[in-house]
């Protein structure tokens, strides 16, 4: 019979380990992420990774997608340009009920035609309303399910080390957060933004080309109220 070395079976059993991977302790796991997290909270160091650009976020967005992201935004737009027309149709009424120089007739005429385009104009500004919501609506949807599907697959191919510092329980927590924020940016937001701007521009051209000097006064006494408007809301935020 032949004899077994032991110092060639434990070499044997070395060089087996080094081919198949032992499961690492649970404790010393968890160590580590103590460890780790300790060190963070001394440091003071929040470590969030490069930044990434807005643009960067539409770069998984399809043709289909980038169709229902322009729709979104014209409509958005439209509404932007018919909202500050209410303004001016109420001026009109308002100063058909002069009766020195209108007739009844006239004034019901002219309260009549106003009426009209008033309801017409609220109707395209409630479809238009509709659209841009819900087209950027299902775009930020698609969107969000193409980055969540990156998301998880560039987590599998991390390496063992990188979990050592990330708790996993508090993956998908973080992961939904972090998803719900780019779906609304990249709809509920930018919908907004565009109508507000629409809106700001449409108001000043509409002012301008009805009384040019009482808007330039006006538009004279922005800057003041958008430092008074700042400052409060600093004050507000900071408590009293």
């Amino acid at each position: 019979m032949q004899e077994t070395d032991p110092k060639g079976s434990k070499n044997f059993e070395s060089a087996g380990q080094g081919m198949v991977p032992s499961k690492e302790d649970p404790v010393e796991v968890l160590i580590r992420q103590v460890d780790s997290t300790i060190n963070r909270e001394r440091t003071g160091s929040k470590d969030i990774g490069p930044s990434v650009s807005y643009s960067k976020l539409y770069s998984l967005a399809s043709t289909s997608d980038n169709t229902l992201r322009w729709i979104g935004w014209i409509s958005s737009m439209i509404a932007g340009l018919g909202m500050p027309s209410f303004v001016f149709l109420i001026g009109d009424v308002i100063d058909s009920f002069n009766v020195e120089t209108t007739s009844p007739e006239d004034m019901l005429d002219t309260i009549s035609l106003m009426s009209l385009i008033f309801t017409c104009v609220g109707f395209a500004v409630w479809i238009t309303c509709y659209i841009s919501y819900a087209f950027l609506l299902m775009f930020s949807e698609r969107v969000a399910r193409k980055t969540r599907i990156r998301y998880l697959e560039a987590i599998i191919r991390q390496e063992s080390a990188w979990f050592d510092t990330t708790n996993p329980s508090e993956m998908s927590a973080r992961l939904g957060k972090e998803i719900l924020a780019i779906q609304k940016a990249l709809g509920e937001k930018m919908g907004t933004i565009i109508l507000a701007l629409s809106m700001t521009f449409s108001g000043l051209t509409f002012a301008f080309s009805r009384g040019w000097s009482f808007s330039l006064v006006i538009l004279a006494a922005f800057p003041f109220l958008a430092i008074s408007t700042s400052l409060v809301t600093k004050v507000m935020q900071g408590g009293f």
